[in-house]
């Protein structure tokens, strides 16, 4: 799904059924709106198939502990994916709240895309390691 110029992301920060776990609920909020101008400025930045693809990995987490789905290889059949794909994707799952938040911002690094967060760049698992490990040098 693509975002128009008056749409926008919502997202919130849930506590996760596991304790000490979190998770990101995404929504994208459809709005009618005049300034288009201003909107379409402030949404260019926004990577749409990184916060897709950021989107889908969080979706696809929740339904495996929510037991609506029983393993990867049954979330590619449904989706109509290689179970490569979908376990390289569920890594975005994992990763830092402030780096999500720069994503749905748009203010994750300009290097940052889908292509690399996906199939280049192995993340540590720590989240402040991840944030060194994504800062601009």
């Amino acid at each position: 799904m693509a975002l128009g110029a008056c749409d926008s992301v919502e997202m919130r920060l849930l506590k996760h059924p596991i304790p000490g776990c979190l998770f990101f609920f995404f929504r994208i909020v459809r709005k009618h709106c005049y300034t288009e101008h201003r909107h379409a400025a402030s949404l260019a930045r926004i990577d749409l198939p990184l916060l897709d693809a950021t989107a889908r990995a969080y979706r696809w987490s929740n339904d495996l502990l929510a037991g609506r789905a029983r393993s990867i290889g049954e979330i590619a059949r449904r989706e109509h994916l290689t179970s490569r794909h979908v376990r390289r994707v569920m890594r975005l799952a994992f990763l830092a709240p402030k780096i999500v938040e720069a994503i749905v911002e748009g203010r994750q690094p300009a290097d940052l895309s889908t292509l690399a967060m996906t199939q280049r760049i192995e993340l540590p698992p720590l989240w402040s390691a991840q944030q060194q490990a994504l800062e601009p040098r």
